[in-house]
C-alpha cells in the first residue's frame, strides 16, 4: 500500500509545474472517478492543460506521443475524512483556534464552516500532499455535541465549494462518558 501511495505521490510531483500545460495520460488498474461512473477497472484519464479531459475504459482513444503514467489506483484526489484543517491555525493559541468553543451553551448549533479560513497555511500544504477534499469536524467542549462539520475543497478560495452543516459531530467513548458525567450510559442518556 505504501509503495502504491508513493508511486501516486511521485507521479503527482512529476506532473506539477511545467507539466500543467502539457497533455498526459494516467492509466490505472482501478480508476476511481468520484462520479456516478464509479470505479472503472483498467481505466484511463487524459489530462490536457491541467484539466481532466476524458475518463473512461482502457479502450478510450489516447493521444499519440504523450507521457503515460501507470498506477494501481488513480483518483481525482485524496479525501481527508476527519480534519481540522482551516479552522485551527495554531493549536495552543486560542485566538487562532476555531476548532472548539469550550464553554459555549450553543454547541449543537455551532457551524464550524463559519471559522473556515482557506488562506490558512495548512490548506495549501494539505493540497500539496494530494488532499483535494476535507471533512472538517469541530472539537467537543463541555457538551457531547461539538457542532456541525462541513466539507470543503483545498483550492483556498473563500466561499467556494463549502458544504455547510454537512454533519453533526458528537463525542462518545471514553471522552463522551467523561463529558456526560462519567459513564457511557450517561452519554447515551445525554444524547
Amino acid at each position: 500500500m505504501i509503495r502504491k501511495l508513493t508511486i501516486l505521490a511521485a507521479s503527482a510531483l512529476a506532473l506539477s509545474g511545467a507539466a500543467i500545460a502539457e497533455t498526459y495520460v494516467l492509466t490505472g488498474k482501478k480508476v476511481w472517478t468520484g462520479t456516478a461512473q464509479g470505479t472503472i477497472e483498467n481505466g484511463v484519464v487524459i489530462i490536457e492543460n491541467g484539466r481532466i479531459k476524458t475518463v473512461g475504459p482502457a479502450s478510450t482513444p489516447k493521444p499519440e506521443g504523450v507521457p503515460v503514467i501507470a498506477a494501481e489506483w488513480v483518483t481525482p484526489g485524496l479525501i481527508s475524512a476527519f480534519s481540522r484543517t482551516g479552522i485551527i491555525e495554531v493549536d495552543a493559541e486560542d485566538s487562532a483556534n476555531d476548532g472548539v468553543a469550550l464553554t459555549s451553551l450553543f454547541s449543537a448549533s455551532l457551524d464550524a464552516s463559519d471559522g473556515f479560513n482557506p488562506d490558512e497555511a495548512s490548506v495549501p500544504v494539505t493540497r500539496l500532499a494530494g488532499v483535494t477534499r476535507l471533512a472538517v469536524a469541530p472539537q467537543s467542549g463541555l457538551s457531547l455535541f461539538a457542532g456541525q462539520g462541513f466539507v470543503a475543497d483545498t483550492r483556498g478560495v473563500m466561499g467556494e465549494d463549502v458544504r455547510k452543516r454537512a454533519f453533526m459531530f458528537v463525542t462518545f467513548g471514553e471522552d463522551g462518558a467523561a463529558i456526560a458525567g462519567g459513564s457511557r450510559p450517561a452519554a447515551w442518556a445525554n444524547l
